[in-house]
């Protein structure tokens, strides 16, 4: 094997392991913040947006209740099929969304002030009217301008908010521009906090030319593109978004706002144009909207691409038809765990013409170490005669010194690919496998799995490293066990699961190839 590759491996585990502890130390494990009481909202400060500081012209007519004074309110409640939701009646945005998590419910508004999916933040709505899957506010900032917002939710898929500005007067008025506010930042469950300052983003997706699919790209490094596809706040387990479905998708203004547990917390607000209502005239705006787990399936079925917000990593390809794979063998035995050991073996399988070949290479490498040892001592002060009696050897013997690492190359990638599947997958959220992993998305508890990896691999480099081999590389097999150790630690069991299952299974594959070219 090329000592210069494990080298880099190694370097890149250290490299993660220390972010990974960063991470923790700076962002881990802070105090969670003090419930936010029902009857009131904070203090509202700024966004310093002028679509929330909004007038109406020519009649001069401010976009704001006529008594908009900073008081406290109540917020009014509102059950959906998935979550407990508060509203804050300035603006009818979401102050307090409690999702039902399959371990525990989850809060992912961090910031209730403005609120998502907020409008004219300065205007005060109150509940005109409300069922079982619908809730609609109405709001009369000035004489004869009528405001109605409704929000429905079906059971599954997209929801939908629509807004009618009614004028009633006899003049002519300018709705100036407005936007539908998401953010700032999102909560996530409580096993994923740690990371969350990195995965809090705020995204658009668009169709790009000459790509089959559409493609997501970060706000708060590229500006908006006309035609956006949806835009919306996200973490790795959620995502708020908006689907503009049926209206103008144009401008997207980006903030940032300090959360109890994101600094500088993303924050958008998806722009309507200003336009005139002529007399008697009324105007509606209808954008389909999405607030909860980034589930790949039902994410892909809703359409408009918002599957696009589960990311998959460069090995986008090889993660979905893995998490295809995966959805099947769960068909089959109802169990996640299970399931990624079925997926395992089945990658195994396809695997073992490679694993024999390395194997074999390896042992060809073992038996002609005196050989090679011999030719170093020899001419150890002529390394141009050195290299051609080598080379001349591993012709006459038919041994490949990188024979052994292709097997690892080539699961790199499926590594990668599994590695964001899996992480990113909420399917594993509280999908218990046995015993005491209860949790596939979060880490080992008492770190079985990976200990019983380090001690495999460890075992599995004594078969592999040549007896007498250079003792850079040596040292470098004797590390690797550790370092893996440490490496998933912190990765969920899930992840921890397919890699000690897929050690366990080449082992044993080597046992037997040891066993029957022994013979």
């Amino acid at each position: 094997m090329n000592k210069n590759l494990f080298t880099a491996i190694a370097l890149c585990l250290v490299i993660y392991i220390g972010w990974a502890t960063w991470v923790e130390k700076n962002y881990g494990g802070k105090t969670a913040p003090k419930p936010r009481a029902e009857n009131t909202l904070p203090q509202r400060t700024s966004i310093g947006n002028a679509a929330h500081q909004s007038t109406i012209s020519p009649s001069t007519v401010k976009m704001s209740s006529p008594a908009n004074a900073k008081v406290e309110m109540a917020l009014i409640p509102f059950k959906t099929p998935h979550a407990a939701v508060l509203f804050n009646p300035r603006g009818a945005g979401i102050s307090s969304y409690r999702f039902f998590g399959p371990v525990y419910e989850s809060e992912l508004v961090p910031d209730g002030d403005p609120g998502f999916f907020a409008t004219m933040s300065d205007v005060d709505f109150a509940v005109k009217g409300q069922t079982a899957d619908a809730i609609t506010f109405a709001a009369e900032p000035s004489p004869g301008l009528s405001i109605e917002k409704t929000y429905t939710w079906p059971k599954d898929g997209l929801g939908r908010i629509e807004i009618t500005v009614e004028n009633k007067t006899k003049n002519s008025v300018e709705l100036p521009e407005w936007g539908i506010h998401l953010g700032p930042g999102m909560d996530t469950v409580q096993s994923d906090r740690t990371d969350l300052q990195r995965q809090t983003k705020a995204m658009f997706a668009v169709n790009q030319e000459g790509r089959k699919n559409a493609v997501t790209k970060d706000l708060a490094k590229e500006s908006y593109e006309n035609g956006w596809l949806w835009a919306g706040v996200e973490n790795r387990y959620f995502l708020a978004a908006i689907v503009p479905d049926q209206w103008q998708a144009g401008k997207i203004e980006f903030s940032k706002k300090d959360t109890e547990k994101v600094k500088d917390a993303p924050a958008l607000s998806a722009m309507a144009e200003k336009s005139v209502l002529a007399p008697g005239e009324k105007k509606t705006w209808s954008v389909a909207f999405y607030m909860g787990p980034k589930d790949y399936r039902k994410l892909t079925a809703m359409g408009h691409s918002l599957d696009r917000a589960v990311d998959f990593g460069f090995f986008g390809i090889i993660g979905k038809l893995a998490l295809k794979v995966l959805y099947f063998n769960y068909g089959l035995t109802k169990n996640y765990g299970w399931a990624i050991i079925m997926l395992t073996l089945c990658l195994q399988l396809l695997m073992i013409p490679l694993t024999a070949k390395s194997f074999k290479a390896n042992m060809i490498m073992r038996k002609i170490q005196p050989k090679l040892q011999e030719i170093q001592k020899k001419h150890k002060d002529n390394p141009q005669r050195l290299n051609q009696e080598m080379m001349e050897l591993y012709r006459t013997e038919g041994a490949n010194p990188f024979g052994g690492c292709l097997p690892m190359l080539l699961q790199m990638p499926i590594f990668i690919a599994l590695y964001n599947a899996l992480k990113n997958s909420w399917d594993l959220h509280g999908s218990t496998f046995a015993l005491w992993i209860t949790d596939l998305s979060a880490k080992d508890p008492y770190f079985v799995l990976p200990v019983m990896l380090g001690l495999i691999m460890f075992f599995q480099q004594k078969i592999m490293m040549p007896q007498g081999g250079d003792p850079t590389q040596a040292m470098m097999m004797k590390i690797m066990p550790v370092m893996m150790t440490v490496f998933f630690i912190s990765m969920p069991s899930g992840l921890g699961l397919y890699w000690l299952t897929n050690s366990i299974l080449g082992f044993s594959l080597q046992l037997y190839l040891q066993k029957k070219w022994a013979q």
